[in-house]
């Protein structure tokens, strides 16, 4: 049961960080790209 919990979690999670890079890549006048290396990096 807690393998299908954690499946359930994953999806979410992947589809907010497509979000997150989708979001990024057409906000390029409020995020600079160091300083989205600065984000990676930490």
């Amino acid at each position: 049961m807690d393998r299908s919990s954690k499946r359930r979690q994953v999806k979410p999670l992947a589809a907010s960080l497509l979000e997150a890079l989708d979001y990024d890549s057409s906000d390029d006048s409020d995020f600079k790209v160091g300083d989205a290396s600065g984000l990676a990096d930490s």
